[in-house]
C-alpha cells in the first residue's frame, strides 16, 4: 500500500472514526463465523473489507499478509497489540467495547473446536479481553448521562460540519449515510438509548432528530442541487449510492449490514458489486426528503446496529 493510499484511509477514518472500530469488530468476528479450517479463514480474511482497512491503517502492508497468511495466532496478536496502541481513542465508545468482549468471547468459544491451539493464541485471546474489559470499566466511571448527552451533542455538530464539506470523500447521498451511521455507532446513538423510558429523555431525543432532520435536509439540498421534494428515479439515486473507488465502497459496506431501511440493502449491494433487489417495498421515485427518512431509520432506538450489538 503507498503512502497516499494509507493518507487517505487516515482521512476517511479522521471523518468516520467508526470505520476503524467496525473494521477490528468485524475482523475479531470474522474467526468465529467461518468454517473452523484455518486455511479457510485465510481466504476469506484476505478478499474482507476489515482486512483492507486495517492495512491501511498500520501502513503496512507486509503486516497484512502476516495478519492474513502466516496464523491465526499472529493475527489476535496484531489486534491486541492495535488495541492496546489505540487505547485512548478506542475507549471512547461503549457499544464498540461491548461488541470486542462479544467477538472475544464467542472466539475463546471457538477455539475450544480448532485444532492446533497454542498456548500463546490462548495468551493473546486473554490479555485483549483484559484490555477491552479494563477500558470498559474506566468508560463507565466516566460517563453519567449528562456528560453523555453534551459529547452526543458536540459529535453531532462535528458530523454535520463534515457533512457540509463539498470536496467530501463521498456523493452527497453517501455523505448522509455515513454520517447517520457514525451518529448511530457514537456517542449519539449511546444517548438515544441511555435514558430509554425516561419521559424528559425522549422529548429531548425527539427536539434532538427534528434538528438533525433539518440540518441534513438544507445541507443535502445545497450539496445535490434539489429541492427538498424535487423527485429523483431509482437509477439516478443508485448511481449517486454507488461509489467507484475501492476503499470508499470498502468503508460503505462495512456500515450497511444490517437492513435499517430499503435503501441499505441498495447500498450494500451496489457497492459489492451486485445488483440491488427491487422488489414490491422500493419506492421507484425518491426525494431528499424521503431518501433522509429512509437513511434516519437506523436512528430509531431500539434499532440497534448489527456490528455493535
Amino acid at each position: 500500500m503507498t503512502g497516499i493510499e494509507s493518507a487517505r484511509i487516515e482521512r476517511l477514518v479522521e471523518a468516520y472514526p467508526h470505520l476503524e472500530e467496525k473494521a477490528i469488530v468485524d475482523f475479531i468476528n470474522g474467526f468465529s463465523v467461518m468454517s473452523d479450517h484455518l486455511n479457510e479463514k485465510r481466504k476469506v480474511l484476505k478478499k474482507g473489507r476489515s482486512a483492507r482497512i486495517l492495512d491501511g491503517l498500520t501502513g503496512q502492508s507486509a503486516l497484512r499478509q502476516e495478519l492474513i497468511d502466516t496464523s491465526m495466532e499472529a493475527s489476535l496478536g496484531f489486534i491486541k497489540d492495535y488495541v492496546v496502541a489505540n487505547e485512548k481513542r478506542l475507549a471512547k465508545n461503549e457499544h464498540f467495547l461491548h461488541q470486542v468482549m462479544s467477538g472475544v468471547s464467542q472466539l475463546s468459544v471457538k477455539l475450544q473446536e480448532v485444532a492446533g491451539d497454542t498456548i500463546d493464541l490462548r495468551q493473546d485471546l486473554t490479555e485483549l479481553a483484559d484490555k477491552v474489559d479494563h477500558m470498559e470499566q474506566s468508560l463507565n466511571q466516566r460517563m453519567d448521562y449528562y456528560e453523555l448527552q453534551n459529547r452526543a451533542m458536540v459529535e453531532k455538530q462535528l458530523a454535520l460540519s463534515i457533512f457540509a464539506i463539498k470536496e467530501s470523500l463521498f456523493s452527497p447521498e453517501q455523505g448522509l449515510w455515513m454520517l447517520l451511521t457514525r451518529l448511530k455507532y457514537g456517542e449519539f446513538g449511546c444517548w438515544i438509548e441511555a435514558g430509554e423510558g425516561n419521559p424528559q429523555h425522549e422529548k429531548d431525543v425527539q427536539a434532538t432528530m427534528q434538528t438533525l432532520k433539518n440540518d441534513c435536509l438544507r445541507i443535502l439540498c445545497e450539496l445535490t442541487g434539489r429541492s427538498m421534494h424535487q423527485l429523483v428515479d431509482r437509477k439516478t439515486l443508485f448511481a449517486q449510492l454507488s461509489a467507484e473507488d475501492e476503499l470508499l465502497q470498502d468503508a460503505l459496506c462495512l456500515v450497511s449490514e444490517h437492513g435499517s431501511s430499503v435503501l441499505e440493502p441498495v447500498l450494500l449491494a451496489i457497492n459489492s458489486g451486485e445488483e440491488p433487489a427491487t422488489d414490491g417495498e422500493l419506492p421507484y421515485v425518491f426525494s431528499n426528503a424521503s431518501i433522509y427518512d429512509e437513511m434516519s431509520q437506523l436512528l430509531k432506538p431500539g434499532e440497534r446496529h448489527a456490528a455493535i450489538h
